[in-house]
């Protein structure tokens, strides 16, 4: 079964009538977020995880290095670096957003979510 931003999911049956009851059983556990999808290359689970390695791997290498670790520190701090990568949604960034607009200018934001964007 392929879907995009997912990875493959791959089973065999002897039944066509099978393999279209699981693949419509697993599409109903996606949309409802009930499976969890696991990369084994990948050892990341919430956001926090992955805005940390970013800053340990990638952020020394760049010109910029300590206003960037400034910003994910900050980013670290929030609750959304908690949530775990498969929960993560358009409308929780969008709210992240918004809080911070109250307390920051529109271009440290556009700095804030580049970085997401790089991660």
């Amino acid at each position: 079964m392929r879907r995009q931003r997912c990875p493959l999911l791959i089973r065999f049956f002897a039944l066509k009538t099978d393999a279209d009851a699981w693949g419509r059983q697993k599409e109903v556990e996606l949309d409802r977020g009930e499976v969890v999808l696991v990369q084994r290359s990948l050892h990341i689970k919430t956001l926090g995880d992955l805005l940390s390695r970013y800053r340990a791997e990638v952020t020394p290498k760049k010109q910029g290095a300590g206003p960037q670790a400034a910003r994910l520190a900050m980013m670290l701090r929030n609750p959304m670096a908690d949530v775990p990568l498969n929960r993560l949604k358009p409308s929780l960034i969008a709210a992240y957003r918004d809080e911070r607009l109250k307390t920051v200018s529109a271009s440290t934001m556009r700095r804030e979510l580049t970085i997401l964007r790089h991660c």
